[in-house]
């Protein structure tokens, strides 16, 4: 199952190789451009925003590498 705007507010698992945590999905936005990049490269990326339930911090990640918990 796929994480969508319906989700906001919902627990989500995010796995990675530093492990896996689990956190409150904040936000989804799939037309994010990294602002860091050159104007003429910017591509749009699907992200959301969780809030990390072991930290505490707001961390930002692809919404396809979320699954609801």
């Amino acid at each position: 199952m796929t994480v969508t705007r319906d989700m906001i507010g919902r627990m989500v698992t995010h796995h990675s190789t530093e492990g896996t945590w689990t956190g409150v999905l904040r936000d989804i936005d799939p037309t994010w451009m990294d602002p860091a990049s050159m104007p003429g490269e910017r591509r749009h990326y699907d992200m959301s925003w969780v809030y990390d339930r072991k930290s505490g911090r707001e961390i930002m990640v692809f919404t396809n590498d979320l699954e609801p918990v």
